[in-house]
This record gives structure tokens, sequence and C-alpha cells, in this order.
């Protein structure tokens, strides 16, 4: 990012990408390997803009999905996603993707949210 910020002549595109990188000044890659190795991923740096924290958790669920996807097909549930405050990606059209073609690979999916408004019945 600070290399875009840099080639930029663009000032609403700078602006966009310092404040990016002022939410994500501390943030850590973490491979998909050790997602999956019990790891819970907090977003509290990004809480204050819902359409970043949104942007966040759908990439992170697509590379799970993804990685997933790399294994053999499995007749057993071998991994777990929890979703939590799940309304920042159920209007992600790939979420119904995700949560039908992933149990054929061992993951399954728990989606967390206080009410069912807003869920697509093919998620359900």
């Amino acid at each position: 990012m600070e290399w875009l910020r840099a080639r930029s002549d663009n000032e609403l595109f700078s602006l966009a990408l310092d404040r990016l990188m002022s939410y994500l000044g501390d943030a850590e890659i973490v491979p998909v390997s050790e997602l999956l190795n019990n790891k819970a991923l907090l977003f509290s740096s990004v809480r204050s803009s819902p359409d970043l924290m949104s942007f966040l958790m759908g990439v992170i669920t697509d590379h799970v999905h993804t990685f997933m996807m790399s294994q053999s097909i499995s007749e057993d549930l071998s991994q777990l996603m929890v979703i939590d405050e799940t309304y920042f990606v159920l209007g992600n059209p790939l979420m119904e993707y995700i949560v039908r073609r992933a149990r054929k690979f061992g993951l399954g999916t728990i989606m967390v949210t206080q009410t069912i408004t807003g869920i697509d019945a093919n998620v359900l």
C-alpha cells in the first residue's frame, strides 16, 4: 500500500490508502494453515469501519475456503470455521457457495449472529 501511495497522483485514492494503512498498521499476516489450528482472529483495530470489517472477514473466509478446496474430498468433518458477527459477510454472494461446497472437503461452517433477518434461506 505504501508503494501505491507513493506513486498515486489521485488525492482521494491517496487519502483512502492513508486511512486503510492507519487501520492495518499493526496487522499480522497469518498463514491459512495456522488459522486452521484453533486460531481466532480479532478485528478490533477495524471495528469502527464496517466496510473494512466486511471486506477483511470476506477475504479470510475465502482464503480458508480456497485452502480447504485444495484438499482431497472427505466424508469426515476435519475443520470447523466459526464466523461471529456474521452479518458482516452475509451480503457476500459467495457465502452460500462456501457453505455448500466446503462440506465436501471437510470444512463445516458455523455462523453466529443475534438475528436471522437478512440471511438467505439457502445459507440457512
